[in-house]
C-alpha cells in the first residue's frame, strides 16, 4: 500500500487506542483529514480516499450536511497487521481500559532456530533463489531475526502456517528447525538487545517520548489550535506509528525495563482529544 494510504488509516485512527481494540472509530470531514496527511494535495488524498472506501477500508457517509469518514473494522485489522508489536500482544488493554498493560507476551523461555543447510539446494518454484527469498520473507514476518548467514532466530512459537508452509514447499529438507532453552555464555536480554538493535529502538522511542511530553504541556495549555501545534501532533504521531512498525514485539523478559511504546501511545492520545476539542471550539 502506497504511503499516501496509509497515512489516511493512520489519521482516521485518530490516535493509539485502536491498536489496543479501544472505542469506536471517529468520524473526521475532509478538512479535518487534510491538515493530518501533510505533503499532498487535496485531490490525490481524495482519489486515495476514494480506492479505501472501494477497498472496504474505509467509509463515508453524511452527517447533517457534511461528508464524514470513518475507519471501518477491516481498515484496523489491515493497521493492526503492520504492527508486529500489537500482532504478537505487545500492546494490550489493561482490564479497567486506561492503565499501562503489560509490554510483550510471557516468554516460554524457548529459542527457535532456522538453520539453512549448505550442502542441499532448496526445492520449489522459481529456483533455488527464489525460494531462498520467499523463505527470509517468511522468516522476518514471523519474527524471525537474521543471527548470521544462514541463521535465524525467534523467541516465539513456531506457529502452525509456518509449519504447513515448510512442509507445502519443501523446505524442511533444507532448512532445519531447531529448539534451544538457554544461550551457554551470554545473557538472554542482553542477547536479543544485540540481535534485534533494541538500543536503536529504544533511542528513538526515548526522544519522542520527550517530544509528546513537551507536546502535551503546549497543548492542554493552549487557547487555539494553530498550524504549529497541528503540525508537531501529526509529526509525532506518524513518528510513534514508525517506530512501531520496527518494533519487534518481543516478550517482556527480553526488553529493556522502561521499554514505552504504550505510554507513548497513551499521551498522543490525550494530546488527540484535545487537538479535537480545540478544533470543534475553533
Amino acid at each position: 500500500m502506497k504511503q499516501l494510504k496509509q497515512q489516511i488509516l493512520f489519521a482516521l485512527a485518530g490516535g493509539t487506542s485502536f491498536l489496543r481494540g479501544m472505542g469506536a472509530f471517529p468520524v473526521m470531514t475532509y478538512n479535518s483529514l487534510y491538515w493530518r496527511v501533510t505533503g499532498y494535495k487535496q485531490a490525490s488524498v481524495r482519489g486515495a480516499v476514494n480506492e479505501l472506501i472501494v477497498n472496504g477500508l474505509v467509509s463515508k457517509f453524511k452527517q447533517l450536511t457534511l461528508v464524514q469518514l470513518r475507519l471501518t473494522r477491516v481498515g484496523r485489522e489491515y493497521l493492526v497487521h503492520m504492527f508486529p508489536a500489537v500482532e504478537r500482544g505487545g500492546l494490550r488493554k489493561t482490564a479497567s481500559g486506561l492503565g499501562v498493560g503489560e509490554i510483550g507476551k510471557r516468554w516460554d523461555g524457548v529459542w527457535r532456530l532456522v538453520i539453512f543447510h549448505p550442502a542441499k539446494k532448496p526445492n520449489g518454484a522459481g529456483g533455488n533463489s527464489g525460494s531462498l527469498r520467499a523463505l527470509r520473507k517468511e522468516l522476518l514476518r514471523r519474527g524471525f531475526a537474521p543471527l548470521s548467514r544462514g541463521v535465524y532466530i525467534s523467541p516465539f512459537s513456531i506457529p502452525r502456517e509456518l509449519t504447513k508452509l515448510l512442509v507445502q514447499r519443501q523446505w524442511l529438507g533444507w532448512a532445519k528447525v531447531m529448539e534451544s532453552r538457554k544461550m551457554v555464555i551470554a545473557d538472554n536480554r542482553d542477547f536479543a538487545v544485540g540481535v534485534w538493535n533494541l538500543d536503536t529502538i529504544y533511542n528513538r522511542y526515548l526522544n519522542l517520548s520527550t517530544r509528546v511530553k513537551r507536546l502535551l504541556y503546549e497543548v492542554v495549555r493552549a487557547k487555539g489550535l494553530t498550524d504549529q501545534l497541528k503540525s508537531d501532533y501529526v509529526r509525532c504521531l506518524f513518528e510513534w506509528f514508525a517506530i512501531l512498525k520496527s518494533d519487534p514485539g518481543l516478550p517482556k523478559s527480553l526488553l529493556p525495563d522502561d521499554w514505552s511504546p504504550l505510554e507513548i501511545g497513551q499521551m498522543l492520545d490525550k494530546v488527540g482529544e484535545t487537538i479535537v476539542g480545540l478544533e470543534s471550539n475553533g
